[in-house]
């Protein structure tokens, strides 16, 4: 973070201001993700991250990932796409959620392509 500082004359007083400058936030600036997780017993979850590595560790601990995780034993990322921005991430991932489960092992499997979705209507 950087700080930019202003002064500013106003009738006979000078106003001095500082402006703490942000970063660009990751939903502008960053890659998202999409991705698959499977538990040790086959069970597949759908979701979306900037860091899919760094988000499989925080489902893993439990702390700060899904619910639907928690005490599913070992898990492992077992497929994940590039996306342009957080918008299209989640409209993937809404229709990635409604695709059969033997349609997300193809996918896994390298039998079935991410583009038929984003063929099936605008994203």
């Amino acid at each position: 973070m950087r700080s930019l500082y202003v002064e500013i004359p106003f009738n006979s007083l000078v106003w001095n201001f500082k402006l703490e400058l942000m970063k660009e936030s990751a939903d502008q600036s960053s890659i998202w993700y999409l991705y698959l997780v499977q538990t040790t017993a086959g069970t597949l979850y759908t979701g979306i991250s900037t860091d899919p590595q760094r988000r499989l560790l925080e489902h893993q601990s439990g702390k700060r990932g899904a619910r639907s995780l928690r005490g599913k034993g070992k898990l492992s990322l077992v497929w994940q796409h590039a996306v342009a921005d957080r918008s299209q991430a989640l409209k993937l991932e809404y229709r990635l959620k409604q695709q059969p489960r033997e349609r997300k092992l193809k996918l896994v499997q390298g039998q079935w392509q991410i583009t038929s979705l984003l063929q099936s209507s605008e994203v």
